[in-house]
């Protein structure tokens, strides 16, 4: 009984051992996996490159522009680590995320990836000798618009019930119709005069400067009452 009793006792010691180094390895995990323990760093040359890594990185595989390093450290954290390397390059702006640039190296990182291995995770690193060419960044062009005055003479019903006939004139006593979306039917008032905002259609090369060809050549932007008369009203030329 007494044998039993010590027997019984050991197994528990060893279960309360086993299940504390347990919890221990857990703890170390979750650790590693959401904050990334930290490590002293040490610098190592890769080729032409020498970056400042963190300890438990070793490398595993050196080729001619990439790197592969192996740890037994978790997926997150060896992207962290990877933030850590390139920590002092500098971010090109006009290139993609993940490209980085060290002057006094003259080396550019370009990308990293991480792979999950048997026992052990892997950090590669592709790597060139020499400042990324940055494309040059396109200049925002904003679309190009103009605004004619007209006088809504008459509004009509159209065959289409999504349309309708608006028949406009200039203070100079052009007169002419066009159809509108039926959409712009209450916005719109007989005998009142209006400023229209047109916008250049990508690819439009028609110059037509009468109204319908205005109307037919350019999106109508923008609808406003105005009570400028004569030459004070807005007659702007249209978009090349």
């Amino acid at each position: 009984m007494a044998k039993k009793k010590l027997k019984w006792k050991k197994n528990s010691l060893f279960l309360e051992i086993g299940r504390t180094f347990l919890l221990f390895v857990v703890i170390l995990l979750l650790f590693d996996i959401v904050w990334g323990v930290s490590f002293p760093s040490e610098k190592k040359t890769v080729g032409s490159v020498t970056l400042e890594v963190p300890k438990f990185l070793w490398v595993h595989k050196e080729e001619e522009g990439m790197v592969q390093f192996q740890t037994f450290r978790s997926m997150a954290a060896l992207r962290k680590d990877f933030k850590k390397i390139i920590k002092d390059y500098e971010v090109i702006s006009c290139i993609k995320d993940d490209f980085y640039y060290n002057e006094e190296e003259n080396v550019t990182i370009l990308s990293y990836e991480v792979k999950r291995g048997l026992l052990w995770n892997s950090l590669v690193i592709h790597s060139q000798k020499g400042k990324a060419i940055c494309e040059e960044e396109k200049e925002t062009v904003s679309p190009c618009t103009f605004t004619r005055t007209y006088t809504v003479s008459l509004i009509s019903e159209h065959p289409d019930s999504q349309k309708i006939y608006v028949t406009l004139s200039t203070f100079q006593g052009e007169t002419e119709t066009v159809t509108l979306s039926s959409l712009w039917k209450n916005l719109l008032t007989v005998n009142q005069t209006y400023e229209f905002q047109f916008q250049k259609v990508d690819g439009n090369k028609v110059k037509d400067d009468s109204i319908q060809g205005i109307f037919q050549s350019y999106t109508l932007k923008e609808v406003k009452p105005t009570d400028k008369v004569g030459l004070e009203q807005l007659q702007e030329a249209i978009c090349e």
